[in-house]
Formats: structure tokens, sequence, C-alpha cells
């Protein structure tokens, strides 16, 4: 790691840890913005009180509708040859910040000049890139950062070399937009190998049976009994791997140290782990054949620090979302609260409840199909 990321790392560490103190004295959308957003743009090196640097309610020229109204102003904006060049929209906890995402988003694509977004209730801070299309911000941040986990554990180092781009002394939106969309394809690669982890596709089945001498297998067969051995398979070849390093890192030392299997783990493989975990603790709970049954339509997806658990591919049907800390605690965030804890069991009651409200939700046809597989 650079000198100058090992720097920003210290930043985010004692702003991680300051807020601790003051966050709860924040209560209005102002105070957020003085003590909380205004020190993360310091810690990236910009000058908050340099009118020509950070600009508070930056607007646009742009006219946007037959009415002629103006387009939502940002709440700062990151100025470089005075144009913009980051945006950033701020609210107090708790505050949703997806509600805030269309907002900025629309001052993002006034300004040809702006790569960068940044949103912010004061706890949680995403940022966002147009990787997917110029001039459209991203529908899902590219790096997610909690004050409170991060004070707690630090900052990953994922997030220190992706955030390093960010700062002053190294500003490169073409490298955040690059980084943004190599994680993004990642995080979606991440996401197929989870799914096909928990139900191996057909067409994985049959390449699988094919690559070790068994190709033509029939669709009954790989139903009946392949898909489940390539399951078993594809779980063993995760975990047997850690299993085998955690045996050769504990020996001599294993009855003096408790080790922290959480920190052995690769990211992708406690992401695996932290999604197993979840549907394992809804199986306990429910207790109904049809919950039972819609456990598998349970998918996730992750950015860099955070892991969404949402049902059937729907983004509006989320269930929880959890910001991955360095150390063993994570926060999981419901729609009406979130809980900072290193045991699932404490997340019972809000997530059974979010889960069933999410089941209720489904259309006719799906719940029909689940009520006939139950």
């Amino acid at each position: 790691m650079t000198a100058a990321a090992t720097a920003l790392r210290t930043a985010l560490t004692d702003l991680a840890k300051r807020s601790a103190t003051i966050a709860k004295a924040c209560n209005n959308d102002e105070s957020v913005k003085l003590y909380l957003v205004l020190p993360m743009l310091r810690a990236l090196g910009y000058d908050s009180t340099d009118p020509l640097e950070v600009y508070p309610n930056h607007e646009t020229d742009r006219i946007d509708g037959p009415d002629g109204a103006r387009v939502t102003t940002a709440d700062f904006a990151i100025l470089k040859a005075g144009h913009p060049v980051i945006a950033i929209g701020a609210a107090r906890a708790p505050a949703d910040l997806a509600a805030k995402r269309a907002i900025i988003a629309s001052y993002f694509s006034a300004w040809p000049s702006v790569k960068v977004a940044m949103l912010s209730n004061g706890q949680l801070f995403e940022f966002f890139v147009d990787s997917q299309a110029p001039g459209a911000m991203d529908t899902e941040p590219f790096l997610t950062l909690d004050l409170e986990t991060m004070g707690e554990a630090g900052p990953s180092d994922d997030a220190v070399e992706t955030l390093a781009h960010a700062t002053k002394a190294e500003l490169d939106p073409d490298r955040i937009a690059e980084r943004a969309h190599l994680g993004l394809v990642k995080k979606r690669l991440r996401g197929a190998f989870v799914e096909e982890a928990q139900k191996p596709s057909e067409d994985l089945a049959r390449a699988m049976m094919a690559r070790v001498g068994f190709p033509g297998v029939r669709k009954e067969a790989i139903d009946r009994h392949y898909a489940g051995l390539v399951k078993s398979a594809f779980e063993e070849a995760l975990v047997l791997p850690v299993v085998q390093r955690l045996k050769a890192g504990a020996d001599g030392i294993a009855s003096s140290l408790k080790l922290d299997v959480s920190q052995s783990l690769s990211s992708a493989e406690r992401e695996i782990a932290l999604f197993n975990q979840l549907r394992r603790r809804l199986a306990y709970l429910v207790d109904d054949e049809t919950h039972y049954q819609a456990l598998d339509l349970l998918v996730c997806t992750n950015s860099i620090g955070k892991l969404t658990i949402a049902l059937d591919r729907d983004p509006a049907a989320r269930v929880v979302e959890i910001v991955r800390g360095s150390g063993m605690a994570d926060r999981y965030v419901f729609t009406d609260g979130e809980i900072v804890t290193a045991n699932i069991a404490d997340i019972d009651v809000p997530l059974k409840a979010a889960f069933l409200a999410r089941v209720a939700a489904l259309d006719a046809n799906t719940t029909a199909r689940l009520r006939k597989t139950a």
C-alpha cells in the first residue's frame, strides 16, 4: 500500500472514530453536512473552506421538463477548473439513500464533467460513477462505507485502494470508472457463482458433466442426480481449501489462540458464507411450507463493502443489506432500522418480518407456483 493510501486509511479511521461521538448530535440535514460530510471531503484532501474547490448548493443551467423546472442542486460539488467533477448529496440518518439517488442522478447527468457522485446520511457513504452508460449515474454504488463498522474495524484494503482515486491528490475519473466497471463485473460474477453454488443451472451441470467425461447427459438425469452432485462438489471445492488453510495456520497454536475465521476467508468466500448463514437462519425461523419454498428465490448482489439480499431478482424486494465490517461485526440494514452485530441471531425478528413481507408481496403466479411445490 502506498504512502498516500496509508494516509487515507488513517484519515478515514480517525473520521469514523470521531463520528461515533458526534453522530447522535447531528439530528438535521445541515449538521450532517457540516460535521460529517465536510470532514469526509477533507479526509479525501479537499479544502472545504475554498469555494473554488468545494461549493455548496451547486446548481446547473439545464432546464428540465416542460414546466422549465431547474434540476435539483447538489448539496456540494467538488470543482476543478471551475467545473464540477464530484457531486455530493446528503441528508440526516436514518434517511434512505435510495430516495436521494434520483435527485443526485439528475444533477449528475446535467453536467458532463461530473464523473463521481457521493451520497451520505452521515453514517453511510455511497459512491457512484457512470460505468455502464456515459452521463448516466449507475443505479448501484461501486463502494459503500459505514462509519460505525469502519470505526470498529477500520476501512478495508479494497475500500482504501478504490477511494484513493477520488482524492484531490490522485483524482482520476477515468481510473475510478474503470475500477468501478471491473468491480461491477466482479460483483455480478460473484453473484452468479453464489447462485450456481446454491442451485446449479442445467447449463453448468451439463458443462461440468461433459468436462469430467459424461457428455450428452439427459435433463432428467441432471435434475434427479447430477445437479446435486455438482452442488456438493462446488461447495467442497470452496470449503476444503479454506479448511486446509485454517488447519495449517492453527497447527501448534490452536489451543492457545482464538482464530478469527472471517478474516481468513476471501471476500467471495465470506459473502457465500454470509448468504448461506442467512438462508439457514430463515429456514429455522419460518414455519410455513410456502415460506420455506420461497427461500429458493433469495438472491444476493454485492458491491465493495455491501451485500444485498433480495427476493426473485427484484431490487424493490430487498430483504436486507449487509454492510460488511473488516472485523467480526456487520451492519444489517432493513427498511425500518438497522442492527450492528457479530451474531446473526440478533436479527431474527426483523429478518423474519422483512422476508415474510417480501413473500407476501410476490405476484399471484409465483405464489401459486410455490404452493404447488410445497
